[in-house]
């Protein structure tokens, strides 16, 4: 059977698939429902705009917590348990939203579906970090990293075409939980003594090593604060580019490919991330910042199709070179020999909370500087970006910037 080399003990390629396949959930909850949210007024006519917002926003909401408790359950003896209960939630949830026949049915199955993900999705990358080192794991996080995003990609797809036919359908892309629930036995075959490294050290040690926070490191808040940074600037891409569609009157179907097209550029730099680095070195994460800085300034400027789509993809370029790279940073914050799970999982908390707090910022800004219902978010996340650029080219020696030789001297 064919193994792949990790830098520490060498796993089974059908191994290494299963702890990928994690990453086909990570990125899906609150999509379903996206596309049917104008809808809703039709399908529940009694329903009111806080429970329309409610449902979309519900699942990352619920997530954020979840990903504490995750972190916490890491620590013990029972990770697989905790992924095969994530997935079984997960799929529960799916499944009873078929037969959900009311709003709030539909905001407490939310409920559950965003628990199931929140606990999944450290393990997600935690479990990649336990088993791979060196460049073996920054090639991993990049392929987790794509292979989340390209599910993305697929799933709008796929949901676009759904929601047209029956409110119901949508929820089908859910259902992709149902193959790293199949392949969760293989799960079992990674080493113990890389599963549980603290539990298989011996006497004080282990003991220590398990009490260790990852807050305790400024490190770890450097990586949280840029994560939920470039998190926070790309996300209006998604978020905003259909209001600003529906004002010119371009037409809905704009709408989808410029999403579309972000997702796609933020799966692109996963699968070579290694080389990325080899080749930008230094300069990697001020490139990034600088592409997202041209992105939304010249949506902001030149608000035009092809500068929607052409903007979306070099914010997602962008995002996608930092997400990965973060992903890396955090698990090499602890000791050798610690559970970097918890790490990710406080990590991730900044991505989520990101993506509920977006809306937030941007219209209490625009209530406070007076702003437009135009390209304002574009602007005032331009200029924010460029504070990013400022920031990576000052700090470029900081842990949540630095690509070290340890990243191209191989």
């Amino acid at each position: 059977m064919k193994t792949i080399s990790t830098g520490r003990q060498p796993l089974p390629l059908i191994v290494v698939a299963s702890i990928l396949s994690l990453s086909l959930v990570v990125n899906l909850p609150g999509l379903a429902v996206t596309p049917m949210l104008a809808q809703l007024k039709v399908i529940f006519p009694d329903s009111t705009q806080f429970e329309e917002q409610l449902l979309s926003l519900i699942p990352n909401l619920v997530i954020v917590p979840f990903l504490i408790i995750s972190g916490r359950l890491s620590t013990t003896r029972h990770k697989i348990g905790v992924v095969v209960a994530a997935l079984v939630l997960f799929t529960a949830s799916t499944v009873a939203y078929f037969f959900s026949r009311s709003m709030w049915g539909l905001i407490i199955i939310s409920i559950f579906l965003g628990a199931g993900a929140g606990l999944l999705i450290p393990f997600s990358t935690g479990l990649l970090s336990d088993t791979f080192s060196g460049e073996g794991l920054t090639r991993q996080m990049g392929l987790q990293s794509g292979i989340s995003n390209l599910t993305l990609v697929v799933a709008t797809f796929v949901v676009g075409l759904l929601a047209s036919r029956d409110w119901h359908l949508p929820f089908v892309v859910y259902l992709v939980a149902l193959v790293p629930l199949a392949m969760t036995p293989l799960l079992k075959r990674i080493p113990r003594d890389e599963l549980y490294p603290a539990e298989m050290a011996s006497g004080n040690k282990g003991e220590q090593l398990q009490r260790i926070s990852p807050l305790r490191y400024s490190k770890t808040w450097g990586v949280i604060a840029v994560y939920f940074a470039i998190t926070y600037l790309t996300m209006i891409v998604t978020l905003f580019c259909p209001y600003l569609i529906e004002k010119h009157d371009w037409g809905d179907a704009l709408s989808g490919t410029v999403s579309s097209v972000y997702f796609l550029f933020v799966f692109i730099p996963g699968f070579i991330l290694p080389w990325i680095l080899r080749r930008m070195r230094g300069l990697s994460m001020i490139v990034a910042s600088a592409m997202i800085f041209v992105g939304l300034g010249g949506i902001a400027l030149l608000p035009e199709r092809w500068m929607l789509i052409t903007g979306a993809g070099l914010c997602g370029l962008g995002y996608g070179i930092f997400q990965p790279f973060l992903y890396d940073k955090a698990t090499r914050i602890l000791p050798a020999g610690s559970d970097s799970t918890r790490t990710l999982a406080i990590v991730l908390v900044a991505n989520y909370l990101a993506i509920v707090l977006t809306p937030e910022i941007v219209d209490g800004c625009r209530a406070l500087l007076h702003g437009g219902t135009g390209t304002f978010a574009f602007a005032l996340n331009a200029v924010l970006s460029a504070v990013l650029v400022a920031v990576s080219v000052i700090w470029r020696g900081k842990y949540a910037f630095c690509v070290d030789s340890s990243y191209y001297n191989k």
